[in-house]
């Protein structure tokens, strides 16, 4: 399910390949339309987060790892990993940005009436 030896890459590799990748891309949509990039960055965010968890679990079940216990591995994969910590930057400052344009918006055209 995950790939193997036999194949060069697995579902997981791909997308921890392909998620930071695609951020640039959800910039770029935040530029054309704000709600979509803010979305797009999340769902990245979420999707990195849950390749590396998984690919860390994954990596502990099968050698000898301190622990399996899945709650401490993702809290080692939340703190260990500097490509989720980038992400989630983008992610906050993209949202931020997105509420702080939409409260001054609506502050806009209530001082109109």
């Amino acid at each position: 399910m995950w790939g193997g030896a036999a194949k060069s890459h697995s579902i997981l590799l791909i997308m921890f390949c392909l998620c930071p990748a695609l951020s640039l891309v959800a910039f770029i949509l935040y530029l054309v339309t704000p709600r979509a990039g803010v979305i797009i960055s999340w769902m990245l965010l979420t999707g990195t987060y849950i390749s590396l968890f998984l690919n860390n679990l994954r990596g502990c079940l099968r050698s000898n790892c301190t622990t399996t216990n899945p709650l401490s591995i993702a809290w080692g994969t939340l703190v260990g990993m500097p490509t989720i910590w980038f992400l989630f930057v983008a992610a906050i400052s993209l949202l931020l940005d997105f509420t702080t344009a939409n409260n001054v918006g609506i502050s806009r055209t209530q001082h109109r009436d």
